[in-house]
């Protein structure tokens, strides 16, 4: 049997690693300067390298950190909760990195997010986000905007189910737009609420609010208030005035068509449907300070 070369011996191997990882490094380099100059600009390319988490990619799944926006160069964290207006909120933060297209709200989606420039806390290791969050002294200004959680679900079942041309949200849940909202509850309450989509996921779940301490919750009901306390951490003294939901309106109309099932709501108080629906979205009621009876 040949013997193998004395040059590959346990002695003699280090300096083949030194190598090979010097030219990982060039390619890493090379790779960096062929990004866009927006991207080289955004927070996520001014972070310390020691803040970025190895397992970026693997951590896309993580719903307490995917949903979570670091402004890193303007001292911010905020939760973005899907159907509560968040898609203003990351426009504005486009803004303020100076994204020249910070108006088109597709940009905010998530499947634009390497390259719309924002940073999302599933890029950090957790004991950085946990410190970012939890730790006194702390420079970042923490806050969420939610929404009453029936009258989320309701948009959510509209919007996803019902209206979407294209849904991959009916067949998450394997069901088709003509479901009774009855029969719909039955099967989003028959599953475990840490991995349904986060449209209809409890918003406890998607801030981590059993994990993290914010320093404002926002209601969408008042978004005017959250937008004049994130204007006063910004600085801004009088407050850029709030932004208007009809920006949106042309990208996703359905946005609008959840009022239809209020009178659902009204007349279904009481039934097993409602009660499966405010049980299953209880702590979420009794974290945010929502009464089910006024939705």
């Amino acid at each position: 049997m040949r013997q193998p070369s004395k040059h590959w011996s346990k002695g003699k191997a280090a300096p083949v690693y030194l190598i090979l990882g010097f030219i990982t490094v060039l390619v890493v380099l090379a790779q960096r300067e062929s990004l866009p100059s927006f991207l080289q600009s955004s927070d996520r390319a001014r972070l310390p390298p020691q803040w970025l988490s190895p397992d970026y990619l693997g951590n896309i799944t993580v719903a307490e950190r995917r949903w979570i926006n670091i402004g890193y160069r303007n001292n911010f964290i905020y939760c973005q909760v899907p159907k509560a207006g968040n898609e203003l909120w990351l426009m504005y933060f486009r803004r303020l990195n100076g994204a020249h297209d910070w108006q088109d709200a597709r940009k905010t989606f998530l499947a634009a997010r390497d390259e719309n420039g924002l940073l999302f806390a599933n890029t950090l290791h957790p004991q950085v986000l946990s410190h970012l969050f939890n730790s006194p002294d702390s420079p970042l200004y923490k806050f969420a905007v939610v929404r009453h959680p029936l009258s989320r679900f309701f948009s959510a079942f509209n919007n996803k189910i019902r209206e979407a041309p294209e849904s991959t949200w009916r067949a998450h849940f394997g069901v088709d737009r003509n479901i009774t909202v009855e029969n719909f509850i039955d099967i989003l309450t028959s599953r475990d609420p840490h991995n349904v989509d986060v449209h209809f996921q409890p918003q406890w779940i998607v801030c981590g609010l059993h994990l993290f301490k914010y320093d404002h919750i926002g209601r969408y009901e008042r978004l005017a208030d959250a937008w004049a306390r994130f204007q006063h951490h910004l600085g801004n003294d009088p407050p850029l005035p709030a932004p208007s939901q009809a920006v949106t309106a042309k990208v996703n109309p359905a946005t609008k068509g959840a009022d239809k099932f209020i009178e659902w709501a009204q007349n279904a108080k009481g039934s097993e449907a409602w009660d499966k629906l405010v049980k299953f979205y209880k702590k979420d009621l009794d974290m945010l300070d929502y009464d089910p009876r006024v939705v």
